[in-house]
């Protein structure tokens, strides 16, 4: 319950910054997980503990977003609670409280000897000063979410890049990587800040991924006149 409270608080911060496709989870959900949608008809999200979790009921989402109708493929972090056979078990079908979905970004394997470019305008992981927001990250993906300068938020003026450098793919136990914002000229002129959730495919980077603790994560940052630097440990 103390994981799903903080998430909830965290979902509540950001929603005041962005206006993406996310939900208030409301009162009543006592589970949470991240999960791909592998099915549409009816809606069914395998989590990346491997479970796989049919939506059965989405009356707990607000009426604007009903019915939940998700597209194929969609990361999300959702909470629930799980339904009820007759013997008193819990299924696999769930009663869906609130959701976040992440927008799909960028991956790429820098060659050695290029040099590294973080892109003209500012990003970072959001938090709160002491604890990171939404970030969760395995060896097949990673899903967080970033604050970033914007002049009005429209994402698709924007491009988010994780990027390795082969040049040291691997620092300290952690694999080395980059985020990169680049943006249209239109945006690239501001100080507004804009937020979002984003989820990135790690799967470029496995063969780098032996014998590693997680992720450095680095970012020009938004009030840092120097990059700044992000650990976090896989998630499995």
């Amino acid at each position: 319950m103390k994981k799903i409270a903080f998430l909830m608080l965290a979902l509540a911060a950001m929603l005041s910054f962005t206006s993406c496709d996310s939900t208030d989870p409301g009162d009543y959900a006592t589970d949470v997980a991240y999960g791909t949608v592998v099915s549409t008809m009816p809606v069914t999200l395998m989590t990346d503990s491997n479970q796989q979790l049919i939506v059965a009921d989405d009356s707990g989402l607000p009426a604007a977003n009903r019915p939940y109708m998700p597209t194929y493929g969609q990361r999300a972090l959702i909470y629930y609670t799980s339904m009820e056979m007759g013997d008193g078990q819990k299924s696999n079908h769930i009663k869906l409280h609130g959701y976040i979905h992440f927008d799909r970004a960028e991956t790429a394997v820098m060659a050695a000897g290029e040099e590294l470019d973080y892109g003209q305008l500012s990003v970072d992981i959001y938090n709160n000063g002491s604890e990171y927001y939404l970030v969760h990250v395995t060896r097949t993906v990673l899903d967080m979410a970033m604050m970033f300068t914007a002049t009005d938020g429209k994402l698709s003026e924007h491009e988010f890049t994780l990027v390795l450098d082969e040049d040291e793919p691997v620092k300290n136990g952690y694999l080395n990587l980059t985020l990169a914002h680049g943006a249209s000229a239109a945006e690239e002129n501001t100080t507004n800040i804009g937020a979002g959730f984003f989820t990135f495919d790690m799967t470029p980077f496995t063969s780098y991924m032996t014998d590693t603790i997680g992720v450095r994560i680095t970012a020009k940052g938004i009030n840092n006149a120097n990059p700044v630097q992000h650990n976090f440990v896989w998630a499995n």
